[in-house]
């Protein structure tokens, strides 16, 4: 009986070995080629980022969708090699509209082929000049009707890249620099217009697009003015602070920065009338008119804390 168990039992402990081989070999299926389906994915949507290479990027696709059919990424390419197929012969259409029609081409493949990454940038870059130059005016001549529009175009460009997966390319930072500075220009209109809770909510959002140094701390200086102006002091104080680490930014925007603090530190004395809030609002007013002269309010401002602040000395 005793040799009988030892029998069985080394049976088992053979099965149990077999199964776990069998179970390994199950798990090491298609499914666990999605690191390698991923990467060939990556490829071929290097290729699809060239619109000269759209039959190349439907053949990388393709590729991929048959190699490692099974995966999530090659059922994904399967579908992407439909899409691109489906807006072949809208491409010399599209090559040859003007660009006052560039949207409405545009708008047809992207509806075929969302997020194909030639004509979304095209788009994106499309909205943003235009944006650029109409912003300015809508500010000047204080349209209203002209506002809306624009506004309507920015929350259209922002539904058209909240989808898109960005990646660590040049073309993309570029992409993503350019919709922060889209964002800047609608929020500055708005500014015009003293509606700064608009404009802060903008800018925020066109921050969360920023890649570049320059244009993400130019971003900040003007939403930390609109925090300021929104009643978010705390949050508007430090923003200003993250600008002014930035050594490279022009002199312009760092005394904007500075000046932004030092009307900060006025109304915090002028409420707690603390001397030490008096004289940090002195310390930035005067470093944001000795960066740029022609900041007329910083140096009024300046001027009438300091009388302040030699009255309390007199005392």
């Amino acid at each position: 009986m005793r040799g009988y168990c030892a029998w069985k039992s080394g049976n088992v402990t053979r099965l149990v070995a077999a199964t776990c081989v069998i179970v390994a070999v199950a798990c090491s299926g298609p499914e666990s080629d999605e690191p390698g389906a991923a990467r060939a994915m990556s490829k071929a949507r290097d290729v699809e980022g060239e619109l000269t290479r759209l039959s190349d990027a439907i053949t990388a696709y393709d590729e991929v969708a048959k190699t490692f059919h099974k995966t999530d990424s090659g059922k994904w390419a399967a579908e992407r090699v439909t899409q691109l197929k489906a807006i072949v012969d809208l491409m010399p259409g599209y090559e040859a509209a003007p660009e006052d029609s560039l949207p409405s081409v545009s708008g047809d493949i992207l509806r075929l082929a969302p997020n194909y990454e030639p004509v979304l940038h095209r788009l994106g870059a499309h909205y943003a000049g235009r944006s650029k130059f109409y912003t300015r005016a809508a500010a000047s001549f204080q349209d209203s009707a002209m506002t809306r529009r624009l506004l309507r175009v920015w929350a259209f460009q922002d539904s058209l890249w909240s989808g898109y997966e960005f990646r660590a390319t040049h073309k993309d930072r570029q992409m993503r620099d350019m919709l922060c500075q889209h964002s800047l220009d609608v929020a500055r209109m708005f500014e015009g217009a003293r509606d700064y809770s608009r404009a802060d909510q903008i800018i925020q959002r066109g921050l969360d697009y920023g890649s570049g140094k320059d244009i993400v701390s130019k971003a900040k200086v003007y939403g930390s003015f609109y925090k300021f102006r929104t009643g978010s002091e705390d949050e508007a104080y430090r923003m200003a602070g993250e600008v002014l680490e930035n050594s490279e930014l022009e002199d312009r925007l760092k005394a904007k920065a500075h000046h932004v603090r030092g009307l900060i530190m006025t109304y915090r004395y002028q409420d707690h009338k603390q001397v030490a809030d008096l004289d940090k609002a002195i310390e930035s007013l005067n470093a944001a008119v000795d960066l740029d002269p022609a900041i007329g309010d910083a140096r009024s401002l300046l001027r009438q804390l300091r009388k302040t602040r030699s009255k309390l000395q007199a005392s």
